[in-house]
C-alpha cells in the first residue's frame, strides 16, 4: 500500500509539473475597438513567419496560452495588417503585456527572463558595435547574445564572429542561432574576384534541392528573402531580379 501511494503521488507531481510548462500572454492595451483581433506569430523551421494563434481585445484585454517545445522561441504580437508590431522571446511563463495603439514597439513586457535580457541589450548596445561586443561576452549563456551574433555575423566579419563565438556556452553554441554561426564561419572564406565559389544546397520553390555546382558556368541570380532582425522583419528594397531588370 505505501508503495502504491508513493507512485501515486510521483505520478500526481509529474502531471502538474506537465500541466505547469505552458505560457500564458495576459495583454493590456489602449487605444482599441473591442473584438479587434490580435495574432500571436512564430516562424516555421525555415524561419518564415506563421501564424501559431488568434484572439479579440475585450475590455482592452486579450489572452494568449498553450505551449512550446523549446525552452525559447521569438515570436510576434500584432494586429491584422500589421499597424502595430512586437516582437519579443516567448518561454512556458506567465507574461504580461502593455502597450498602447501605434506604440507596439515600445510595449512593456514582464514576466520573461529572456525579454529581460533583449530589453537589457537593447538599452545599454542597442545597435553598438563594441558595446554588443561587451554583452554577448559578459553574457556567454543567453540565447539573445548567439540571436544578436547571428543576426551581425556577416556585418561583423568571419575573425570577429569567430572569436565571438568561442565565447558563448556550449548550449548557445548548439542552439539554432549558434548553428547559424558556426556555418557562416565555416562557409565564408572572404573570396575575391576570381576565386572558386562555395558550394551549396537548398530547396527550390519546387521543393527539389539544388546546388550551386549544378549551375557551373552559368550565370546564376541569388536572390535575397525577408529576415527576422531584431525588431523588425527587414525585406530588401528591390529584390535581386528587379534590381538585374533595372539594370539591363
Amino acid at each position: 500500500m505505501p508503495k502504491l501511494l508513493i507512485s501515486f503521488l510521483a505520478f500526481l507531481v509529474m502531471c502538474t509539473a506537465a500541466a505547469q510548462k505552458k505560457y500564458e500572454i495576459t495583454g493590456h492595451v489602449t487605444g482599441f475597438a473591442d473584438s479587434t483581433k490580435i495574432f500571436l506569430d512564430t516562424m516555421d523551421v525555415t524561419r518564415a513567419i506563421v501564424v501559431a494563434d488568434s484572439t479579440y481585445i475585450t475590455d482592452g484585454s486579450f489572452h494568449f496560452t498553450g505551449s512550446i517545445k523549446e525552452d525559447v522561441s521569438q515570436v510576434m504580437i500584432r494586429t491584422k495588417n500589421f499597424e502595430d508590431y512586437k516582437f519579443m522571446w516567448l518561454s512556458n511563463e506567465k507574461i504580461n503585456f502593455s502597450a498602447e495603439k501605434g506604440k507596439f514597439r515600445s510595449a512593456r513586457i514582464t514576466g520573461s527572463k529572456v525579454q529581460s535580457e533583449s530589453d537589457l541589450y537593447d538599452s545599454v548596445a542597442g545597435n553598438d558595435r563594441n558595446k554588443s561586443f561587451m554583452f554577448i561576452e559578459s553574457h556567454p549563456t543567453s540565447i539573445v547574445s548567439a540571436n544578436v551574433l547571428s543576426v551581425y555575423a556577416s556585418t561583423w566579419g568571419r575573425d570577429t564572429a569567430m572569436v565571438l563565438y568561442k565565447k558563448l556556452s556550449p548550449a548557445m553554441q548548439s542552439s539554432t542561432y549558434g548553428k547559424d554561426v558556426a556555418e557562416f564561419i565555416a562557409l565564408n572564406k572572404n573570396p575575391k574576384i576570381g576565386d572558386r565559389y562555395v558550394n551549396f544546397t537548398q530547396e527550390n520553390v519546387q521543393g527539389k534541392k539544388v546546388s550551386l555546382s549544378d549551375f557551373s558556368g552559368k550565370v546564376v541570380l541569388l536572390d535575397r528573402q525577408g529576415k527576422l532582425l531584431g525588431n523588425d522583419v527587414i525585406y530588401p528594397e528591390k529584390s535581386a531580379r528587379e534590381q538585374v531588370e533595372a539594370a539591363e
